[in-house]
């Protein structure tokens, strides 16, 4: 896959998922002891795998909430939240997630403005996180 070729190569990976979501979502909309006797949480090897990368990652959490609604577009795959309460219900939901698998990361403020501005946050979070020698 391309990224596990892009992160063997030691190039940057950026992708807006990852393969936390569909755990997150099946905790979400299903609940926890159903998603665990459909056997869809951290119990896969593919997951263990992710895991392990995600533990060595820059990860970043984009924070839900009033005045980024247009972070929201309808891909056709993931499910829309119907309004702002349930879209900041699957944040907290992912952000637990990540928080009880040992998945370090960061909430990219929504308060953060523009595209430079939320890139150069990023980058900030990356340099500090492995220096500036290997841009």
């Amino acid at each position: 896959s391309s990224s596990s070729s892009s992160s063997s190569s030691g190039r940057w990976f950026i992708s807006d998922r990852s393969g936390a979501d569909p755990i997150a979502y099946a905790l979400r909309y299903v609940g926890r002891e159903a998603a665990a006797a459909a056997g869809v949480l951290a119990g896969s090897e593919e997951w263990k795998e992710l895991r392990a990368r995600m533990r060595r990652a820059v990860v970043v959490v984009c924070e839900a909430g009033a005045g980024v609604e247009g972070w929201l577009t309808d891909d056709g795959v993931r499910l829309m939240p119907e309004d702002l309460g349930e879209w900041v219900g699957f944040h907290d939901v992912f952000c637990e997630f990540l928080e009880a698998e040992g998945v370090p990361y960061e909430v990219l403020p929504a308060g953060v403005g523009g595209h430079g501005e939320r890139v150069e946050w990023v980058v900030e979070r990356w340099r500090g996180r492995w220096g500036r020698g290997r841009e």
